[in-house]
């Protein structure tokens, strides 16, 4: 009897192992095609199509801070091959803010392709606090690209250490953001290098300090916050990671881990990511499932000290 039980327990893991290469896989994303996480994603499904002897598809599902594209992974068919790209707003602060029947416990975190710093980013003529501090007189606004996000909590927080009030702007358009900073339209706002990096370097923004604990390597001459202000802040670091459903067996989602690694390690991948100007380090699963814990923990707090709410 246990030798038969052991037979079908290796005939079961065969089998589930084979799922992940013997039909169409759909990756479900949270952002727009053509966007940064969008691109990273693509190159790595031709290195994954490849590999598997399979289509893989690209499903752009953006809006709802990820939400539609986290419904839609859901209602897939628990025997289809699917995967989902979500951000920290799809997968942490969304949940928090909007009434949701979503189990996100469900997830099983497979690999972090993205992770960044965020900036500071101010209109080329402010130089120093001191001219920041000034243009808040007149300007009080900052922007972000929606409530609850890195860069909306990261204003709230600056604008407490420099005791001062500015007003919050959502935009759903980069574009338009980024150019109502270099407008002098709102005095600041937090951005990573991908997203802004254009426009610093046509000198239409400037950075005038890094979110983080140390210096960014690319940035030598950019200060942290703490350099600037005297105060320290919190890290917040927009994300995006690949989430498989953990129903799944622990080998299926062992290979998928291993071979999303493999294509994010590919030539055409990391080439992407430098053209792009994002690191080209990636986050493994069982560091990923720990630091979503602690950005949980951390974004509760934060959603009760400054007391923003949702739907």
């Amino acid at each position: 009897m246990k030798k038969i039980i052991l037979l079908l327990l290796l005939l079961f893991n065969l089998y589930s192992v084979a799922l992940t290469v013997d039909r169409p896989v759909k990756i479900i994303s949270f952002a727009p095609v053509g966007s940064g996480p969008d691109n990273v994603l693509r190159k790595m499904a031709e290195t994954l199509s490849g590999k598997w002897k399979q289509p893989v598809i690209i499903d752009n599902k953006p809006g709802g801070n990820g939400l539609i594209a986290l419904e839609t992974f859901y209602n897939e068919p628990r025997d289809s091959i699917s995967l989902y790209l979500g951000d920290i707003s799809s997968v942490v602060t969304a949940p928090m803010l909007y009434k949701t029947n979503i189990p996100t416990t469900d997830l099983y975190p497979v690999l972090g392709i993205l992770r960044a710093n965020m900036f500071l980013i101010v209109n080329p003529k402010i130089k120093t606090l001191t001219d920041l501090i000034a243009i808040l007189k007149e300007k009080p606004t900052y922007g972000s690209w929606g409530v609850g996000s890195s860069p909306h909590f990261l204003g709230l927080e600056l604008a407490q250490q420099l005791s001062t009030t500015a007003s919050h702007v959502a935009y759903r358009d980069y574009g338009q953001w980024f150019i109502d900073v270099a407008n002098g339209e709102l005095a600041y706002s937090f951005a990573t290098v991908a997203s802004s990096n254009k426009m610093i370097k046509i000198g239409k923004l400037n950075y005038l300090a890094v979110a983080a604990p140390q210096r960014d390597p690319a940035f030598p001459n950019v200060p942290t916050i703490q350099e600037l202000t005297g105060k320290k802040i919190d890290y917040l670091r927009p994300w995006a990671a690949i989430y498989s459903k953990s129903y799944l067996s622990r080998d299926v989602n062992q290979q998928i881990a291993k071979d999303l690694t493999e294509a994010f390690n590919s030539i055409e991948v990391q080439t992407s990511l430098r053209a792009m100007d994002y690191p080209t380090g990636y986050i493994e699963s069982d560091v990923l499932s720990k630091f979503i814990n602690d950005e949980t923990t951390l974004y509760t707090k934060l959603f009760k000290d400054f007391e923003v709410t949702g739907k």
